[in-house]
């Protein structure tokens, strides 16, 4: 038997403490570090339903993962759990994304760490060696190593493998 969902009984699990401290949701964390908040038959990441509920987004659901798309609710606090609306911005992915690298919450694999890597540290380093010769094309490589002709570019120019 499910209780009724209500703005207070929602209210009734965050621990709201003076504006500038962060708000925690009371309920179970996820690996994520969110919150996950049954409401009406769906779950909600609680801050998501707090900024609904206090009219800051439109729908409580995560916004779609488009360029440009408004909607996402971004912590000023980095506390994924905080409630708190003074504590937020309403923003793009992309700014989220950016935020997230400037405050060091996310560090991209590089090189052969990234799951789509093509060729390993080493491969990269000879592949920039023997381009910097000059006596072999970026096409060349590509055949050699066995990898797209731009992921040659890419390594030549410095923008992965660096």
């Amino acid at each position: 038997m499910s209780v009724k969902q209500t703005e207070e009984s929602f209210w009734s699990k965050v621990d709201i403490r003076s504006l500038d401290e962060c708000w925690p949701f009371t309920g179970r964390v996820q690996p994520n570090k969110h919150i996950q908040v049954g409401w009406t038959g769906k779950n909600y990441q609680a801050h998501r339903l707090a900024a609904w509920l206090l009219g800051f987004i439109e729908q409580p659901e995560a916004p779609p993962d488009k360029p440009g798309m408004y909607g996402f609710v971004l912590h000023s606090c980095d506390n994924p759990i905080c409630c708190n609306p003074t504590h937020w911005e309403v923003g793009t992915k992309k700014k989220n994304t950016i935020d997230s690298f400037i405050r060091g919450r996310s560090v991209r694999p590089k090189g052969e760490d990234h799951p789509r890597a093509l060729v390993t540290n080493s491969q990269a380093s000879a592949i920039k060696r023997q381009y910097k010769l000059g006596n072999i094309s970026q096409e060349k490589l590509a055949t050699v190593f066995g990898v797209p002709r731009h992921c040659i570019g890419k390594i030549v120019r410095l923008e992965t493998y660096v």
